[in-house]
């Protein structure tokens, strides 16, 4: 097996630990925002049950900034864990 062959096989490893950590970083993102989830239920709750004005404009705005922070979140994990082209595609590409 030549030097070439050698960095090729490298290579190949070295981008599927790439794509093995950003799936586990999904993953990490997925969670986050399944308990991200279950905060805004339970505000919502809270502002269901809530009475006064004060009260209420607070949990409003706290909820805004959840909703907000979900929807980065949900950018995050769409963009993260998939590799833009496949390693062969990449190595066809730069050679």
């Amino acid at each position: 097996m030549g030097f070439s062959h050698l960095a090729l096989a490298w290579l190949r490893d070295l981008w599927n630990s790439a794509a093995v950590a950003g799936r586990a970083r999904q993953e990490a993102l997925e969670k986050e925002l399944r308990a991200l989830e279950g905060k805004i239920d339970q505000l919502l709750d809270r502002l269901v049950d809530a009475t006064g004005d004060t009260v209420i404009a607070a949990y409003e705005k706290r909820l805004r900034a959840l909703e907000t922070q979900k929807a980065l979140l949900k950018d995050r994990i769409a963009t993260s864990g998939k590799p833009r082209a496949s390693f062969d595609e990449t190595y066809r590409t730069a050679c």
